[in-house]
């Protein structure tokens, strides 16, 4: 009998499928900023056990999606307007830096990918596809820190951009009209294809400035 070789199957381990599950609905609000986790509950609608959900929760509070909190347990990290700005102000420290790196060293051609990125944002926008454009949307701006070709920037947007995702994500959802916003990551695209720095600046002025005044109904601190 002729031996076999075969290629291992590769199967994502069962608190992977549970943390991508758990971190989506985080995103997408269908976990409510707020909102207590119930885990025996949340374990039996995704029908395992509490120890990979566990597993899950500590990845999650470790991106800043979750929290804990004395004698009510495990909620979902509520939304403050203080957070949103602080998050909006770092995000464009870490994004300007980045793309003062990129200016001086990505190549034409790696820029470009941006503008692909924003005809993906465009044609999903004109179908009315939101989700698809979320992705899309954080892809951009994840695509500009890893041109920087800096790693501790990196690694220290890769600890933010769960936060940065469910903040765009659902500022997105919110939008009735996401030509403009489309228009904005075109805007600085071309900035950045044009090497102008001051003109990147002006781009992140207005780019995300929406974020907190469109999400203050989720807001905790506004109440």
């Amino acid at each position: 009998m002729p031996r076999t070789t075969f290629s291992e199957i590769q199967a994502a381990p069962l608190s992977e499928v549970v943390l991508r599950v758990v971190r989506e609905a985080i995103v997408d609000g269908s976990l409510a900023p707020g909102e207590a986790i119930n885990q025996v509950e949340l374990a039996r609608q995704l029908g395992t056990s509490r120890a990979p959900l566990r597993e899950a929760l500590r990845q999650l509070e470790k991106e800043g999606l979750v929290s804990h909190v004395p004698y009510r347990g495990t909620i979902v990290t509520p939304l403050t307007r203080r957070s949103i700005q602080e998050l909006q102000s770092f995000r464009r420290v870490m994004e300007v830096f980045a793309a003062e790196l990129l200016i001086a060293r990505a190549s034409a051609e790696e820029i470009e990918e941006l503008d692909r990125i924003v005809d993906e944002m465009a044609e999903t926008a004109r179908a009315g596809d939101v989700d698809t454009m979320n992705v899309a949307d954080v892809r951009f701006h994840s695509r500009i820190i890893e041109l920087s070709d800096h790693e501790i920037l990196q690694s220290v947007w890769e600890s933010y951009v769960q936060q940065i995702r469910r903040a765009l994500t659902l500022r997105n959802r919110a939008n009735s009209e996401l030509g403009p916003l489309v228009e904005l990551h075109r805007d600085l695209a071309a900035a950045l294809k044009a090497r102008d720095l001051d003109a990147v600046r002006r781009c992140y002025d207005a780019h995300g400035a929406d974020v907190a005044e469109t999400l203050s109904h989720l807001f905790t601190d506004d109440e």
